[in-house]
Formats: C-alpha cells, sequence, structure tokens
C-alpha cells in the first residue's frame, strides 16, 4: 500500500489512515488541525472557481448588450491612433503647418476630419478623411474646414475629394458591419497594427 503525504503537516502515512474530501486527489492525516487546512484549502478552491464562472458569465453578458454606438466608439478612437501615431505621424498641422515637438503634450494634436465624424457616417472611419491638425485648429477653429477641404481638393485630386464628400458613394455602417462580430474584429485589427 503506498504512502500519501498529509497536507496540514507534512507526514507520509498509508493512505488507509488519510482522510480525503471528495472531488480532490489531497489528503490529510487525521488530526483535527490537518483535516481543517485541507477543508479551508477545498473551500478556497471552490470560491475561486466559482468567481472565475461568475467572472467569465458576466463579460458574455457584457458583451451581448454592448451597443453599436459603444463599439463605433472604440473603432473611432482606434482609427484616430492609427492616423495620429502611425499615417501621419510628426507631421505638422494640415491646415495651420504648425509643426510638432517632442515637448507636446499628446492632446496638442489631434486625428482632424474634413467630414464632421457623425455617428452614422461611415466616412469617419476612412483615413482618407482625417489628416493630422493641432488642437487650435480642430477644436477652437471647428477643424477650419475651408481649409481643410481646399488642401485635401488639392492633394488628393478633385474627383477623388467629390467621390468622399458624396455621402451616397460610402456604404452605411449597418452595410459594412453586419454584425457586432464584425465591428470587433475590425477592432482586433486595428489594434494589432498600433
Amino acid at each position: 500500500m503506498g504512502l500519501k503525504k498529509c497536507f496540514g503537516c507534512g507526514k507520509k502515512l498509508p493512505a488507509n489512515k488519510m482522510w480525503s474530501p471528495p472531488a480532490t486527489t489531497r489528503a490529510s492525516c487525521l488530526q483535527d488541525q490537518c483535516m481543517d487546512a485541507l477543508k479551508n484549502h477545498v473551500l478556497q478552491q471552490k470560491e475561486k472557481q466559482d468567481q472565475a464562472k461568475k467572472r467569465e458569465r458576466h463579460n458574455i453578458l457584457k458583451l451581448r448588450v454592448q451597443k453599436r454606438s459603444d463599439l463605433y466608439g472604440k473603432l473611432q478612437a482606434l482609427v484616430n491612433q492609427y492616423c495620429k501615431h502611425i499615417l501621419y505621424a510628426g507631421c505638422p498641422c494640415y491646415t495651420c503647418g504648425k509643426k510638432q515637438k517632442a515637448s507636446d503634450s499628446p492632446a496638442s494634436f489631434h486625428a482632424g476630419h474634413c467630414f464632421p465624424a457623425k455617428q452614422s457616417d461611415p466616412r469617419r472611419f476612412n483615413p482618407s478623411n482625417i489628416r493630422m491638425q493641432c488642437f487650435s485648429c480642430n477644436t477652437a477653429n471647428s477643424g477650419r474646414p475651408d481649409v481643410f477641404k481646399a488642401k485635401l481638393a488639392e492633394e488628393i485630386g478633385q474627383y477623388g475629394f467629390d467621390w468622399l464628400a458624396q455621402e451616397t458613394n460610402h456604404k452605411p455602417l449597418k452595410e459594412v458591419f453586419p454584425s457586432h462580430d464584425d465591428i470587433r474584429a475590425e477592432i482586433a485589427r486595428y489594434r494589432k497594427v498600433i
């Protein structure tokens, strides 16, 4: 007959002189403090498992009730980060030409949109519609749309600008992202890039 190590005191005893609660491979000798230590350990393990199951259930429910607008907000933030930190990193302000400095705070330059980033407008996620703008131009001066549009038309050509300007050229967001999972996939794609 094999020997088993007591969970509480560490003594090795034959298996028939040990106590083992159900659903565990651990055992303890028949001393009260050793049995109590094993019982407490088993209860703590069960509590951890229950909490993990609760967290998992909560996360699943949270995903189910997530609104499109919340997901679009996350996607917008990632698209803006992509344009600001990868596509146009280090570029001056598109509308006034102010140069970025290393001492600038992260909030001093924004991802500005030529055509406003309305909630249902698919152009809000189009990098062709986004350029780097300083805080003054983007926020204080409402994006300086006249200058922005003139420079963008010059940069991408009048035909490209007209295509971007025409809202009917762009599929509605519900067609671009038919389900919540499609939006989450796009979010994951941008997270990999950033």
